[in-house]
């Protein structure tokens, strides 16, 4: 990251910020052409509220291409901003849906500065699963709405898959056998 002249702070709590500069804790200020915040799930409304716009849980208001309004230099996704979704509704604060804004983030900020628009960000509707005990879940996804056992399977299924992709499919199939155990 250092070879592409990122800056890395950490450890570091930012004081104020402007449109050009970062007021950190240490008495640093900070210049700056891009922000990219990537820590803290709140924004500080004693902060924050002097140069963003903050929704009543003191969110900090973005555009369809996470940019913090007024400013095109600087962005915010997660827990910390506020994008109002396809819904009328604003995107939840899920991992998933973070996980989306990062990605999408990751490819319209080259974009962004270059001066060209991407596509606006268009969340989806992320499914669940609540499981109640080892032999009974609710599964909601899409238009597939299950409850009870049959719910506990699928809800298995969605873990298997999880953990195969993460430890792989030996790692995945060790999981769902000794993890049956437990019930």
């Amino acid at each position: 990251l250092k070879d592409l002249g990122i800056h890395i702070r950490l450890s570091s709590r930012i004081v104020k910020v402007d449109e050009y500069f970062v007021w950190l804790d240490s008495g640093e200020k900070v210049a700056y052409n891009t922000l990219i915040w990537t820590a803290g799930v709140k924004a500080n409304p004693m902060t924050c509220s002097r140069v963003f716009n903050l929704d009543r849980k003191d969110r900090i208001c973005v555009n369809k291409f996470f940019q913090v309004e007024p400013y095109q230099n600087i962005f915010a996704i997660g827990d910390l901003a506020n994008m109002t979704g396809v819904n009328g509704q604003p995107v939840p604060c899920t991992a998933q849906d973070a996980w989306a804004e990062a990605k999408y983030l990751a490819d319209a900020l080259p974009l962004l500065v270059k001066n060209q628009r991407p596509k606006p960000f268009q969340n989806h509707k992320h499914g669940f699963i609540v499981n109640l005990g080892g032999k009974w879940a609710i599964v909601d996804y899409n238009l597939l709405y299950v409850k009870g056992f049959l719910g506990a399977v699928i809800g298995q299924f969605a873990h298997l898959r999880y953990y195969i992709s993460v430890v792989g499919l030996w790692g995945g199939i060790k999981w769902l056998l000794f993890q049956e155990d437990i019930f």
